[in-house]
């Protein structure tokens, strides 16, 4: 088997990444990722990367959510290393155009997420009325405009904890994409 890593075949498909995306909307993925326990910590990390999945099918935006990889290289029960992290998470937010709040509960760092958002007046999208009646507070209690937020109940996987459907495990599943893009792409 060929090594795709080592052929510049990353390389390929970073370049032909952005090609394709430079024109995308922007979105922030704001979701948990705090828990009490490391196997719900990754659970959040990958329903970080499945909320990412879905707005770039669904709602053909291009998204990041840098808490579904900093916890890898960053520990967020050390303050120093959360609070690197968020700074990380609120420069990348700084860049996107909108900011798509997902699940079912509001963190403390999603909470901070919001505020910076409204302050950038970001448009702050909802997928549940539980959510979008709370990030409405948020936002408002800051003396910010709430008419930033709104609710998009046509998207109904991203006001959950558990978006992940057969569709986005399959196109989560690296050795798909991976298969996917090495008969697309000549080595």
């Amino acid at each position: 088997m060929k090594n795709i890593f080592t052929e510049g075949w990353e390389l390929r498909y970073e370049a032909e990444f952005i090609a394709h995306n430079k024109d995308k909307i922007q979105a922030y993925i704001c979701s948990p990722l705090r828990a009490a326990t490391s196997a719900e910590v990754q659970r959040n990390m990958r329903t970080a990367r499945a909320y990412m999945v879905y707005a770039f099918e669904a709602m053909h935006f291009s998204a990041v959510a840098p808490h579904a990889y900093l916890p890898v290289i960053l520990d967020d029960d050390k303050p120093s290393e959360r609070a690197l992290a968020l700074q990380i998470g609120l420069q990348m937010l700084f860049f996107c155009n909108i900011i798509l709040v997902c699940g079912d509960r509001i963190s403390e760092g999603m909470k901070g997420e919001i505020r910076y958002a409204a302050r950038l007046n970001k448009q702050i999208y909802t997928f549940n009325t539980e959510m979008y009646s709370e990030v409405q507070q948020i936002v408002s209690k800051d003396g910010k405009n709430p008419e930033l937020v709104s609710l998009h109940l046509g998207h109904s996987p991203l006001g959950s904890s558990c978006p992940v459907t057969n569709f986005m495990q399959t196109k989560l599943d690296v050795t798909v994409l991976v298969k996917e893009r090495s008969n697309a792409v000549s080595v």
